[in-house]
């Protein structure tokens, strides 16, 4: 075996261990939510423990711009239109899509979009507003026992009659 050819299996199975990464990363992405499903997920969470809400968050968005790139993708598509099944599967139709339904797709992909900005802010507001009660809480903590150990100190030093 050369070097060439050696050289040439390593470019070979590089680009299959390339290949199968990416494929691997196109599966998790296959699910694509559905809006009612979005906006069922964002509810959860505004709704759920504020501890996890970063991390729910985080990967709504993901998967909100993964959703909102495929669906943007359909509504410009000239020969394509992309649907989802039950099981959250995506389905490939080719048809000729018209200027006025292009249009319609993109009005109601806005108006989603609008919806589920509205929501998450809501969520990061409740949020935002859980950190402050705890920071509040542990200032107050705080400065009850610095109250606490001055006042002890001026027991101490208090002038005798």
């Amino acid at each position: 075996m050369t070097i060439r050819e050696f050289g040439v299996g390593i470019l070979v199975s590089f680009t299959f261990i390339i290949t199968s990464f990416s494929l691997m990363a196109q599966d998790d992405q296959e699910k694509l939510l559905t809006k009612s499903e979005i906006i069922q997920n964002i509810e959860k969470i505004n709704s759920g423990k504020m501890e996890d809400f970063l991390e729910d968050i985080s990967k709504l968005d993901k998967e909100v711009s993964f959703f909102l790139k495929s669906t943007q993708e359909q509504c410009s598509s000239d020969l394509i239109e992309v649907s989802v099944d039950k099981d959250g599967n995506k389905k490939i139709n080719k048809k000729r899509i018209s200027r006025k339904e292009k249009n319609k797709c993109l009005f109601e992909l806005f108006k989603f979009k609008i919806k589920y900005t509205k929501l998450a802010y809501a969520g990061r507001q409740k949020y935002l507003n859980f950190i402050h009660e705890n920071q509040n809480k542990e200032l107050r903590l705080y400065h009850e026992a610095q109250v606490k150990e001055i006042e002890n100190l001026l027991l101490k030093y208090q002038p005798k009659e």
